[in-house]
């Protein structure tokens, strides 16, 4: 299943609100078979800061999209029911 979803274009660098990746993970619980389908390639190396960082923006931004947008369609629905 993880190959699967590796194939269909899982990210192995992505973090849970938590911090842990997803070998991270596997490796937490003990699933050694999949540490090495699961450990990062990257194609690019950042440091780790700088990675921090871009994740930390990324996750500011979607709490923000996501709460103007619950705010826009609360006044769009308001509006439509006056």
């Amino acid at each position: 299943m993880v190959e699967r979803l590796l194939a269909a274009g899982a990210w192995r660098t992505l973090r849970s609100a938590d911090g842990e990746r997803p070998v991270d993970l596997a490796t937490r619980l003990g699933r050694e078979a999949l540490v090495p389908i699961l450990q990062p390639v990257p194609l690019h190396p950042v440091p780790e800061l700088d990675l921090r960082a871009m994740e930390h923006f990324l996750h500011a931004l979607i709490r923000f999209r996501t709460e103007y947008f619950s705010v826009t369609v609360t006044l769009v629905r308001r509006r439509s029911v006056s």
